[in-house]
């Protein structure tokens, strides 16, 4: 359970104690630390009696290899002594009657050159790994050979000279295939012993061992289950404080804890419990201030709507009145009479034009909008040509730079933008030696951003946020152009509206750039149709 107002004292705590990472951790496959311990206990004991058994084998192997080697030379030197008392006629006597002994596998006597003279085989296997199966000369032998087959000990060849009488030279050699199989047997016996007694061992010191580890790890079960219970949001209950020194300082040190995180958690309750019943209020308040302001904004909006109205009819009446006074006795006025007169009907025209922008910047915010699929190249050069006359009275080129991207937007609404940002560039283009407007577009993941620049006298740059006011004019237009204040006002209204915003760019003698945007959900598609003035 992980609240996002935790105190960050407790919070990585109560991270690690998270209920979901509990229950996870306690599904996947891993061995208790009771199995663990006697799975370690096992690996030490057969480890350590694998390696005592490896070095009584080595013991063993090495005694048993020396009594051997000892007898199979003592064998060695008898026969090589009953050889040369028997002379050449009874050595072949004396060579069969030494496999009188079951320990002696074969037999064989040379002469000083190794040419093989005699021989007598009990084991035929032992007298073929010894090479000399097909009579050639027994291999000369310094001391006892092992003789094996697949790493079976097939027994030990020892040489021995045989000496003639008053002769310093051996007149022959004697050589005797020596194995004791009771030595082996003895040696197979000690070592199954041995694999007895470890699994014996093992077996009796597992349950020990099991039960043992279970009394420590009692307590650790009893703290497991308390730290689960505190990271669902339960107060656990008190932990015994007995056992092992560890463990019991284990538990002391877990159930200050455990008493610490539950005031706190009691005290955050109460602090969220609180929270939620002031956002509620304040919810309330905010809904009830929303639809009142709802309700203010529409009758503010009816009652501009009626004064424009009211104020709209008699200016027409005025209107009316001097243009009938002027058509009548126009001729017969004074020259001082007929201006003034002209001047108050001019006056009457600038006011209803006024209120006229005035309703229609009401009208904005109120106004269901109806969207459609508008080609923002279209509404250009729909544009240009409205104001072909006016561009080429003032000298003035318009270029519109390709691709431009088709808008989800009001059509009138996208003109209404595009007229009063062009007809304020051509208006207030002043004397500038180059005279140019420049439409142009981009697209990305932030929606589209549509530029209107000018190589006017510009806009000083704390000016800027005012030029967007109702009424206001920047200090840069020229005197004799007539203008209201409130085309950029309605501008940034309806661009606001369909969730875009409005900002200028410029400085003293560098032109204006007007950039108004639209949302990502407005755009539709990117096209081009190349570049057009």
């Amino acid at each position: 359970m992980r609240g996002a107002a935790w105190s960050a004292a407790w919070r990585p705590f109560l991270h690690r104690l998270n209920a979901r990472s509990l229950r996870l951790a306690l599904r996947r496959p891993r061995l208790s630390l009771e199995a663990k311990a006697l799975l370690g206990l096992t690996v030490i004991v057969a480890a350590a009696h694998v390696f005592a058994g490896l070095a009584l084998s080595w013991a063993v192997d090495a005694r048993i290899d020396g009594l051997m080697r000892s007898d199979a030379s003592l064998a060695a030197r008898r026969l090589a002594e009953r050889v040369a008392m028997a002379g050449d006629a009874g050595s072949a006597a004396e060579l069969e009657r030494a496999l009188g002994d079951w320990r002696v596998q074969f037999v064989a006597a040379t002469d000083e050159r190794g040419q093989l003279t005699g021989r007598a085989v009990r084991s035929e296997r032992a007298w073929e790994a010894m090479g000399s199966g097909q009579g050639a000369a027994v291999a000369p032998l310094t001391e006892a050979r092992a003789l094996r087959e697949r790493r079976e000990l097939l027994g030990l060849a020892q040489r021995a000279p045989v000496w003639g009488e008053g002769s310093r030279k051996p007149v022959g050699y004697v050589t005797v295939c020596w194995l004791d199989p009771t030595l082996l047997d003895a040696r197979q016996r000690a070592m199954t012993t041995l694999g007895l007694a470890v699994l014996a061992s093992t077996a009796i010191a597992a349950p020990a061992v099991a039960l043992w580890m279970r009394r420590i790890t009692r307590p650790l079960r009893r703290i497991v289950r308390a730290a689960e219970s505190l990271a669902e949001g339960r107060r656990p209950g008190a932990i015994g404080e007995h056992g092992p020194p560890e463990i019991s300082a284990l538990a002391r040190s877990f159930n200050a804890m455990a008493q610490r995180l539950s005031d706190a958690l009691e005290a955050l309750r109460a602090a969220n419990r609180g929270l939620e019943e002031a956002v509620q209020s304040r919810t309330a308040q905010l809904r009830r201030a929303n639809e009142l302001l709802q309700v203010e904004s529409a009758e503010k909006s009816e009652f501009v709507r009626l004064i424009g109205h009211d104020l709209l009819a008699p200016l027409r009446n005025i209107e009316g009145m001097v243009e009938s006074i002027l058509k009548r006795t126009g001729d017969d006025l004074p020259a001082e009479v007929a201006e003034r007169l002209e001047r108050v009907r001019a006056n009457t025209e600038l006011e209803q034009s006024m209120l006229a922008d005035v309703l229609e910047l009401s009208r904005i915010g109120v106004a269901p909008e109806l969207p459609e699929l508008v080609d923002t190249r279209d509404v250009v050069d729909e544009v240009a040509r409205a104001f072909e006359h006016d561009l080429r009275e003032a000298g003035v080129t318009l270029v519109a730079i390709d691709p431009m991207p088709s808008l989800l937007i009001e059509r009138a609404r996208l003109r209404h933008v595009l007229q009063n940002l062009i007809d304020n560039a051509i208006k207030y283009m002043g004397e500038s030696p180059v005279r140019r407007i420049t439409v142009s577009a981009t697209t990305g993941a932030l929606g589209a951003s549509i530029t209107v620049a000018d190589t006017g006298p510009g806009i000083p740059e704390e000016e800027h946020e005012r030029v967007f006011q109702l009424f206001r004019r920047a200090s840069t237009a020229p005197e004799h152009v007539r203008g209201r204040g409130v085309g950029l006002a309605s501008v940034k209204a309806m661009v606001e509206r369909w969730a875009g915003s409005l900002t200028l760019i410029s400085r003293p003698g560098e032109g204006c750039r007007f950039v108004f945007t639209a949302p990502p959900d407005r755009v539709a598609s990117q096209g081009g149709r190349g570049q057009a003035a």
